[in-house]
């Protein structure tokens, strides 16, 4: 193999694995689409923060919402973790660590400026009276330490800030992170240990169980200790849940057996699943109370059950191509760029209108939805813009062969 490979990575099961994994591909649209939906039922909810809320707040909307926020963000990791491993089976290093820096970083960088900042301006004119407009604000953000800031006028907000995109800076970290680490894991793998690993997840119930000890403890020796804060240097209890089924992701990427079980018994895992998100229900919501040893395995379970299960039923279903597929893979990065700001937007204005909750609600979803498909056809065919939001310069640019998304190709490539 070229010096500018990865160290070669022994196969996990066989190397037989399909040449392209369009359930993962589904897995992250349909992902990034419940991201939408949920970061629009987040003006709704009742008690949870976000950066702006409508008037019509509802407490059963909870119950649907916690359905997701378990899994939603884990499921995201864990899929990157699989095209991680599928990439660095045919990608240089350079590359890979290459375009998920260019594709991850210049985006972050200067969207958390041209695309966020609108974010926090609706922000504290909707909740702390801010006297200016959006000129005059977005000068003093990009100012950091301009006097108006220091005087509290902006209440203590994070400035500048990045807001959603949070989730590239950790995606970029923890991809670095597997860099650093692959002679390790190339050594783990090849270990005595790592074989008996590797036998036992190859066993349904082990695959199950033993996963979701390492979360629990992750959370039983961090979560008092470290708040959540999306702040990447200081987020240790949520790192020890993301950068694990990262990790674990990485480590099932190609391993025939294991897929070929969690495809198999898809069933028994939502049915574990839909129990697991009973009791998580009834605990954070009902107040049934656990003992801290409890909830931890229980919120942990709950989360690897749902891994396991979406990624069942992904594996038999939406295994295929077709149009949308391409499309969506090409769109997610600038979609999923745009839509808070665009939705904040729409929000502020809309909840000033008097309109009943399911017609705001509808109204902000449409114009969100609407606003990013647009915002895609004019990104699209400026080269500038692509670079700001992630996409290759070139339309029909392919990376390792294949028509790779922005996110995608930020792995290089999810193929075997």
């Amino acid at each position: 193999m070229n010096q500018s490979h990865a160290p070669a990575l022994p196969p996990i099961g066989t190397e037989n694995a399909p040449a392209r994994r369009y359930d993962l591909d589904w897995l992250r649209i349909l992902a990034f689409a419940l991201l939408i939906l949920y970061h629009l039922g987040m003006l709704y909810v009742a008690d949870w923060e976000f950066h702006l809320k409508s008037s019509h707040l509802s407490e059963p909307l909870k119950w649907l919402m916690l359905f997701s926020s378990e899994w939603r963000l884990p499921l995201l990791f864990f899929v990157s973790g699989i095209a991680s491993r599928l990439a660095l089976r045919r990608v240089p290093l350079g590359r890979f660590t290459g375009l998920r820096s260019l594709r991850l970083l210049l985006p972050l960088l200067l969207c958390s400026y041209l695309v966020v900042s609108p974010q926090l301006f609706f922000q504290l004119k909707a909740d702390h009276g801010y006297p200016h407009g959006f000129g005059t604000f977005l000068w003093q953000y990009l100012q950091p330490l301009h006097p108006e800031l220091t005087r509290g006028v902006f209440n203590g907000l994070i400035n500048p800030t990045w807001n959603h995109l949070w989730f590239l800076a950790y995606l970029w970290a923890y991809s670095m992170a597997l860099v650093a680490l692959l002679p390790l894991l190339g050594w783990l793998t090849r270990s005595r240990v790592g074989r008996a690993v590797r036998e036992l997840l190859n066993r349904p119930l082990s695959l199950v169980l033993l996963p979701a000890l390492p979360l629990a403890l992750g959370f039983l020796l961090l979560s008092e200790h470290f708040a959540t804060t999306r702040a990447l240097v200081d987020d240790w209890n949520m790192h020890s849940l993301y950068f694990t089924v990262f990790l674990y992701g990485y480590w099932l990427g190609d391993a025939e057996r294991p897929w070929a079980s969690i495809r198999r018994r898809r069933r028994s895992l939502l049915l574990l699943g839909m129990a697991g998100y009973a009791l998580v229900s009834a605990h954070y919501l009902a107040g049934m109370a656990l003992p801290r040893v409890i909830e931890a395995l229980v919120v942990h379970l709950n989360i690897w059950l749902w891994l396991l299960a979406l990624s069942g039923y992904a594996a038999k279903y939406l295994n295929f191509d077709h149009p949308l597929r391409r499309y969506c893979n090409r769109a997610i990065l600038p979609w999923y760029i745009l839509h808070q700001t665009l939705m904040i937007a729409a929000a502020y204005w809309l909840v000033r209108q008097g309109l009943g909750p399911v017609l705001e609600a509808v109204v902000i979803g449409v114009i969100t939805v609407a606003g990013c498909w647009a915002g895609y056809a004019v990104i699209r065919r400026y080269r500038p813009l692509r670079l700001v939001f992630g996409l290759p310069l070139a339309e029909r640019e392919r990376v390792a062969g294949q028509d790779d998304g922005p996110l995608e190709a930020a792995a290089g490539g999810m193929q075997s």
